[in-house]
Protein backbone atom coordinates (compact mmCIF):
# COMPACT_ATOMS: atom_id res chain seq x y z
CA UNK A 1 0.00 0.00 0.00
CA UNK A 2 2.83 2.38 0.80
CA UNK A 3 4.27 2.23 -2.84
CA UNK A 4 0.70 3.01 -4.81
CA UNK A 5 0.72 5.90 -1.98
CA UNK A 6 4.09 7.16 -3.22
CA UNK A 7 2.90 7.14 -6.70
CA UNK A 8 0.25 8.92 -6.07
CA UNK A 9 1.57 11.64 -4.08
CA UNK A 10 4.11 11.75 -7.06
CA UNK A 11 1.57 12.32 -9.74
CA UNK A 12 0.24 14.78 -7.60
CA UNK A 13 3.56 16.39 -7.50
CA UNK A 14 4.03 16.67 -11.00
CA UNK A 15 0.20 18.41 -11.69
CA UNK A 16 0.89 21.06 -9.40
CA UNK A 17 4.45 21.50 -11.46
CA UNK A 18 2.57 20.92 -14.78
CA UNK A 19 -0.01 23.64 -13.55
CA UNK A 20 2.49 26.12 -12.61
CA UNK A 21 4.17 25.56 -15.74
CA UNK A 22 0.77 26.85 -17.87
CA UNK A 23 0.58 29.73 -15.35
CA UNK A 24 3.83 30.98 -14.89
CA UNK A 25 5.35 29.98 -18.95
CA UNK A 26 2.32 29.63 -20.97
CA UNK A 27 -0.95 32.03 -19.90
CA UNK A 28 1.71 34.68 -18.34
CA UNK A 29 3.31 34.93 -21.62
CA UNK A 30 -0.15 35.23 -23.57
CA UNK A 31 -1.21 37.81 -20.66
CA UNK A 32 -0.95 41.73 -21.90
CA UNK A 33 0.68 40.19 -25.08
CA UNK A 34 -0.17 42.82 -27.73
CA UNK A 35 0.53 40.28 -31.00
CA UNK A 36 -1.80 37.82 -29.13
CA UNK A 37 -4.51 41.09 -28.33
CA UNK A 38 -4.48 41.86 -31.72
CA UNK A 39 -4.79 38.43 -32.99
CA UNK A 40 -7.89 38.68 -30.54
CA UNK A 41 -9.35 41.63 -31.89
CA UNK A 42 -9.21 40.60 -35.12
CA UNK A 43 -10.69 37.30 -34.94
CA UNK A 44 -13.27 38.83 -32.78
CA UNK A 45 -14.03 41.64 -35.50
CA UNK A 46 -13.95 39.15 -37.78
CA UNK A 47 -16.91 36.91 -36.11
CA UNK A 48 -18.86 39.67 -35.77
CA UNK A 49 -18.73 40.68 -39.04
CA UNK A 50 -19.86 36.88 -40.66
CA UNK A 51 -22.40 36.85 -38.30
CA UNK A 52 -23.81 39.92 -38.83
CA UNK A 53 -23.56 39.32 -42.59
CA UNK A 54 -25.68 36.50 -42.00
CA UNK A 55 -28.15 38.25 -39.49
CA UNK A 56 -28.57 40.89 -41.79
CA UNK A 57 -30.20 38.31 -44.43
CA UNK A 58 -33.04 38.68 -41.82
CA UNK A 59 -33.41 42.05 -41.63
CA UNK A 60 -30.85 43.13 -38.93
CA UNK A 61 -29.34 46.17 -39.24
CA UNK A 62 -25.25 46.29 -40.06
CA UNK A 63 -23.00 46.99 -36.46
CA UNK A 64 -20.96 49.47 -37.57
CA UNK A 65 -16.95 49.03 -37.45
CA UNK A 66 -16.30 51.62 -34.07
CA UNK A 67 -19.05 49.39 -32.62
CA UNK A 68 -17.07 45.97 -33.53
CA UNK A 69 -13.88 47.76 -32.47
CA UNK A 70 -15.05 48.35 -29.08
CA UNK A 71 -17.24 45.09 -28.46
CA UNK A 72 -13.60 43.40 -29.67
CA UNK A 73 -11.66 45.80 -27.03
CA UNK A 74 -14.06 45.08 -24.31
CA UNK A 75 -13.96 41.06 -25.22
CA UNK A 76 -9.95 41.30 -25.09
CA UNK A 77 -10.40 42.61 -21.61
CA UNK A 78 -12.63 39.76 -20.48
CA UNK A 79 -9.91 37.41 -21.84
CA UNK A 80 -7.16 38.97 -20.15
CA UNK A 81 -9.34 39.11 -16.91
CA UNK A 82 -10.15 35.45 -17.19
CA UNK A 83 -6.18 34.49 -17.99
CA UNK A 84 -5.73 35.96 -14.77
CA UNK A 85 -8.08 34.25 -12.73
CA UNK A 86 -7.05 31.25 -14.42
CA UNK A 87 -3.26 31.45 -13.42
CA UNK A 88 -4.21 32.17 -10.13
CA UNK A 89 -6.55 28.96 -9.69
CA UNK A 90 -3.58 27.51 -10.90
CA UNK A 91 -1.02 28.34 -8.90
CA UNK A 92 -3.31 27.28 -5.78
CA UNK A 93 -1.81 24.16 -4.28
CA UNK A 94 -3.63 21.38 -1.99
CA UNK A 95 -3.42 21.62 1.39
CA UNK A 96 -1.69 18.09 1.27
CA UNK A 97 0.78 19.41 -1.28
CA UNK A 98 1.41 22.71 1.31
CA UNK A 99 2.20 20.02 4.11
CA UNK A 100 4.37 17.84 2.42
CA UNK A 101 6.46 20.39 0.91
CA UNK A 102 6.48 22.89 3.95
CA UNK A 103 9.92 22.89 4.24
CA UNK A 104 11.05 23.37 0.78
Amino acid sequence: MAIFKKIILKIDDKRENLEDFIADKILANLDENETVDSLERKGIIAAITAANVYASTYGVPVVPDNIKEKIADEVVKILGKANKKLQKQLKKKSKKYTERHRGE
